[in-house]
């Protein structure tokens, strides 16, 4: 199974916590990608709203409890009863 790299983006800041509906996850397949995705996306107005993070955190953010990567993402017992989407990079 490939490896992937995730980051987590905050409209609101990096301050909130990950449970918060303020977080989307980007997942790339090289960690160069990943770092150069959040050193361009990391400040907006002077906030911090993207950082790197771990696959666990993305799982979190997410509201994952079992997932499976394999030519996609098969996901089950989502916060929220249904799939949640990810973006791609």
């Amino acid at each position: 199974m490939k490896r992937h790299f995730f980051a987590g983006y905050s409209y609101m800041g990096i301050n909130f916590t990950y449970e918060s509906p303020c977080w989307t996850v980007f997942m790339f397949d090289s960690k160069k990608e990943r770092d150069t995705w959040v050193a361009k996306n990391e400040y907006v107005d002077r906030n911090i709203r993207a950082q790197a993070i771990s696959q666990k955190i993305a799982y979190q953010i997410m509201g994952i409890t079992h997932a499976k990567i394999d030519q996609g993402w098969y996901i089950s017992d989502a916060r929220s009863g249904r799939p949640h989407e990810v973006m791609f990079c």
